[in-house]
């Protein structure tokens, strides 16, 4: 086990230790979630403890060094991990650049099939619980020599939260949980084509860690808790939720370099569950009835290389791949429209994207397409410039991407913060999170 030790830690801060599987060198919205929410806490009177897993035995999707600058003067345990997604990469290792599925796999080639089946049958609730073991030795040792005032942990992958309930057997702690995706109602789930008794098994997990924790944090609300409280006994148990937010001393210091063409863009993970095909038709539309018109796309990300060839057949693309947080924000501050795809699958259109708040903080006009009552449209109605756009409304999507386009040839297309968006800042809503904690018993 190895460990980083916070030398210029205060002893009059109150102890938090939180189990996070992704972390630097992961990259990632989860990875930044919980990056700057230990970075702002010693504000706020707590000191962050974290157990994570060793990068060597890790299996991380994405690599950000650059965050590691972040986490310079906080104490972090590493452990081992015994990791079946090695296998993973050993069968493609033919695809060099294939990255460690991290929920959906995208891949629908027999091996691929027969390997989502294994992960979502024998595997459960994820395949990355064989870090647990090593994690609770870990928490174990911290528990046993020092005074921590709560537990926190993270999912996905949400085998996390049984290092928490496990440990809950043998100390006593209060226990946040924090759920940034839905677990046994996940989508992608059912590509990994689960039998009922393994659907089971998950659930009564999920049932005991929600039963079994004090308090329990989201990254949306609205039907998100809805959902979860039909699975508690204690119906008056406390739900937080906090969304993903943006870190204004790094925005700060990106400027935009905007290029000399009108451009769309899209940074993150883009797979065939999101809702990207009307916008393909809508933009397939303009160029047959303005083929004057110049719109070049902008990835960043994971996106596959058939997504990628759908758009160039309507538009110039330019595909970056994965890269780190500072470069992500410089692609959106740069974009004159940013882009954000809901999910197709009904019940998850309430989920937000880890980068939505991001988009909004560029002041860049963002285009949703998706669900109209989803909470990110409540979020989106503080952006100016801003809409959201039924997934099968071809022709609002066209009829807006061409007003801003007008705006921009006219150069009237003008970058506006949206009002309020300081509270989504990192270091507010590290606020808010040290403010859950203090309501805890100490």
């Amino acid at each position: 086990m190895e460990k980083s030790i916070n030398k210029n830690s205060l002893k009059e801060l109150s102890s938090v230790l939180i189990f996070t599987y992704y972390w630097p060198p992961s990259g990632g919205s989860g990875v930044q979630r919980w990056v700057y929410f230990a970075k702002y806490m010693k504000h706020y009177g707590f000191r962050p403890i974290i157990v994570t897993v060793d990068p060597k035995s890790a299996s991380f999707s994405s690599i950000d060094l650059s965050l590691e600058k972040e986490i310079e003067n906080i104490q972090v345990y590493r452990t081992r991990s015994r990791e079946v997604l090695k296998l993973y990469k050993f069968l493609f290792k033919n695809k060099s650049k294939k990255p460690f599925p991290q929920g959906e796999f995208s891949n629908k080639g027999f091996l691929s099939k027969i390997i989502a089946f294994i992960r979502g049958n024998f595997f459960i609730p994820d395949a990355r619980k064989g870090w647990n073991s090593f994690a609770i030795r870990a928490g174990e040792e911290i528990l046993k020599k020092e005074k921590i005032h709560s537990v926190i942990t993270t999912g996905p992958p949400h085998s996390t939260h049984l290092i928490g309930l496990q440990l809950r057997e043998k100390f006593k702690f209060n226990w946040l949980i924090d759920l940034r995706d839905p677990w046994t109602d996940i989508f992608y789930l059912k590509d990994m084509y689960r039998m009922s008794w393994a659907n089971s098994i998950d659930l009564k997990y999920e049932k005991k860690v929600l039963n079994s924790a004090d308090a329990i944090l989201t990254t949306a609300k609205k039907n998100f808790h809805k959902q979860l409280r039909e699975k508690i006994i204690d119906k008056n148990k406390p739900f937080y939720n906090i969304y993903n937010g943006y870190d204004d001393e790094s925005f700060s210091k990106i400027k935009s370099k905007y290029s000399q063409t009108f451009t769309l863009g899209y940074i993150g993970l883009l797979t065939e569950n999101h809702s990207y095909n009307q916008l393909i038709s809508s933009l397939r539309s303009i160029k047959e009835t303005h083929p004057d018109i110049n719109i070049q796309f902008c990835f960043a990300g994971s996106t596959s290389k058939e997504i990628i060839n759908e758009f160039s057949k309507v538009v110039s693309v330019l595909n970056h791949g994965y890269v780190i947080h500072n470069q992500a924000v410089s692609l959106m501050k740069s974009s004159h429209v940013l882009i954000n795809f809901l999910f197709n699958q009904s019940g998850y259109s309430t989920m937000i994207s880890g980068k939505l708040i991001e988009y909004m903080a560029t002041g860049n006009p963002v285009l949703v397409i998706g669900d109209l009552n989803s909470e990110v449209s409540d979020l989106m109605k503080i952006s100016p410039n801003s809409s959201i756009c039924l997934s099968n409304d071809t022709k609002s999507i066209k009829d807006y991407i061409l007003k801003m386009y007008n705006l921009w040839i006219e150069n009237k297309l003008e970058s506006k913060l949206p009002v309020g968006i300081e509270k989504y800042a990192r270091k507010f809503t590290s606020k808010e999170l040290c403010n859950i904690l203090k309501a805890m018993p100490k």
